[in-house]
């Protein structure tokens, strides 16, 4: 049971750590889509 929440827990580190560089890059775009960055930052 450990070692499947452990494979859960890398799995959403890596879809955090996607999110994470997808936002960057839409950073570095110089803010094409604001708004959409702004919904996937919970505040």
């Amino acid at each position: 049971v450990e070692r499947e929440a452990s494979k859960n827990i890398e799995e959403n580190e890596r879809e955090c750590f996607k999110d994470a560089i997808v936002s960057s890059r839409s950073l570095n775009k110089g803010f094409v889509e604001p708004t959409k960055l702004k919904n996937a930052i919970p505040e």
